[in-house]
């Protein structure tokens, strides 16, 4: 997650669309969270960063912004 965050969500997800228009390759999922549970709360571990990555192809790094704008588009729907 990152620095200071560590958490599983427990939850139910479901399929919420099967294919964007941005990409063939991206499914949009919904999950609906019960419960969380804080893997930081108990001071046994620390988060010291979160992921860092980039994009080695071009085409997935220039379909990136549709793609989060269409999932942007949904979660506002839902």
């Amino acid at each position: 997650m990152g620095e200071g965050v560590a958490f599983t969500a427990h939850g139910r997800a479901s399929v919420a669309a099967e294919e964007l228009e941005s990409a063939d390759t991206v499914v949009a999922v919904e999950v609906v969270v019960e419960r969380v549970q804080d893997h930081l709360a108990d001071g046994r571990t620390e988060m010291l960063d979160g992921a860092h990555w980039r994009w080695l192809d071009r085409q997935a790094a220039e379909s990136e912004p549709a793609i989060v704008a269409e999932l942007q588009h949904l979660g506002r729907r839902g």
